[in-house]
């Protein structure tokens, strides 16, 4: 690849602004998200209105959005602002392309080509000339992980995933060793960072393996964010299972892990932990060299392998896979595997940066009582799931004469639109009026649904 770097210098890099913003921990338990359309979009517009934005969905269609201050609006699709261009988006979401310009920019990059799937003959000659080294195979253009293969050492495998990676073109590449990491950028500046785990049951002793997925994904099921992420018995999964002389009906010994896929992504059923705090300088440096590289990128999510990103980047294996410019925010949010790092707010610091000069929201609390049809059809359930999507907090409780009362505080523009969606209310409901009123402010995190009082 270093023939490509002098004919390609004058390509531009990323060109916005740096941003400077200061980064939150985020505190919203998991279990208080509702069950959205996309959790990326709904943690974003959450952030909107925490800010005191206003934002309003495009006839209908979830993808399209505005979010608006008192002197500017942007429209979003889908997670992207449109500081993102068609020109980043081209770069990123073609692998081979991305290689490209970061190996243009000196990130380190697995060495690898481009083939057609049924190029049998050239990929099996490229995989002799490896020397016997584990390879990884993925599509062109994809992601989540579909269709990625790695750490493949047997050429039927590899020539096998080739067939299965679901591309006309695939990249076929040396596998760089490590820990599987996403870092998170916006504006060039590194925010967070997750490491994530391929899909793993432990033995009980008692438990097939069968059994012990089963018992994961039910615990999956109940997290919004990743209730659609389960483990599932594929090909990879068998073949695995196969090479440790395993199948579904086995039973582990009493602490045994088991892996059951070649890669780590979260949506195939694996694990994430926030390690933001130990990541080394050399790696942020890494990360926001990726992002000056491709340019009008707003934000990103970068895979990088690395031994220990705790250490210096020299004298260790490490390795940039891939940028993912319309990237996962949740995984930096609802991490699955509690290790003591405090989530970071990505989606707040990507609005802090699209709204650089936000005076700071003028904060309400006000005591709602809503009449009508709301009690014993699930109102207080789902008034909690609408205060977690506009980031208010408070109390609610049912009241002896049948309304329910609410006690909510955050910017005016949320309890404005939490207030017109009470009018609403959940299937079922039949609210007839919400009335309003100010309110002495409340401490605390999250709506609390509590007793109504006795009398």
């Amino acid at each position: 690849m270093n023939r490509s770097k002098a004919a390609d210098v004058d390509r531009p890099s990323n060109t916005l602004p740096a941003f400077t913003g200061q980064v939150q921990p985020f505190r919203l338990p998991e279990n208080f998200l509702p069950y959205t359309s996309n959790v990326h979009r709904s943690l974003l517009r959450r952030a909107c209105y925490q800010r005191g934005l206003a934002v309003r969905v495009i006839e209908g269609d979830d993808e399209r959005w505005i979010a608006s201050s008192a002197t500017r609006s942007v429209r979003f699709y889908r997670n992207m602002p449109p500081s993102t261009t068609q020109a980043a988006l081209r770069i990123a979401y073609n692998k081979h392309l991305t290689k490209s310009r970061l190996d243009q920019a000196g990130i380190p990059v697995p060495a690898g080509i481009v083939i057609a799937s049924d190029e049998t003959a050239k990929a099996a000659e490229w995989y002799d000339a490896q020397g016997g080294r584990p390879v990884v195979v993925k599509p062109v253009s994809g992601y989540g992980g579909r269709g990625v293969s790695s750490g493949i050492a047997d050429k039927a495998d590899f020539l096998d995933a080739i067939r299965h990676a679901g591309s006309d073109r695939v990249i076929v590449e040396t596998h760089v060793s490590g820990a599987d990491h996403r870092l998170f950028v916006v504006g060039g500046r590194f925010v967070a960072a997750v490491r994530r785990h391929p899909a793993t049951v432990v033995g009980d002793g008692q438990s097939s393996i069968e059994e012990l997925v089963e018992a994961r994904n039910r615990v999956r099921r109940k997290l919004p964010y990743i209730r659609d992420s389960l483990v599932k018995f594929d090909d990879q999964t068998a073949h695995l299972l196969a090479l440790a002389g395993l199948d579904r009906t086995s039973i582990p010994a009493k602490g045994e892990a088991i892996t059951l896929k070649r890669v780590a992504n979260v949506s195939m059923g694996g694990d994430s932990e926030d390690v933001t705090e130990m990541v080394h300088p050399d790696f942020r440096a890494i990360a926001e060299r990726c992002w000056r590289a491709i340019p009008e990128l707003t934000f990103c999510g970068i895979d990088m392998m690395a031994e220990d990103i705790t250490r210096p980047a020299s004298g260790q294996s490490h390795g940039v896979i891939e940028i993912n410019p319309n990237c996962d925010l949740a995984v930096h949010l609802f991490t699955t595997l509690d290790r003591g790092g405090l989530p970071v707010d990505v989606a707040g610091a990507v609005i802090d940066y699209i709204f650089p000069d936000l005076p700071a929201p003028e904060a309400a609390t006000e005591e709602f009582l809503i009449s009508g049809l709301v009690q014993g059809v699930g109102f207080r359930a789902w008034l909690r799931g609408e205060a977690a999507l506009l980031g208010v907090s408070g109390e609610c409780m049912n009241l002896p004469d049948g309304r329910v009362r609410a006690v909510v505080q955050g910017s005016r523009t949320a309890l404005d639109e939490l207030a017109t969606r009470c009018a609403i209310g959940p299937k079922n409901a039949q609210p007839t009026y919400v009335d309003r009123a100010p309110h002495p402010a409340i401490s605390g995190h999250g709506m609390t649904i509590v007793a109504a009082p006795r009398g």
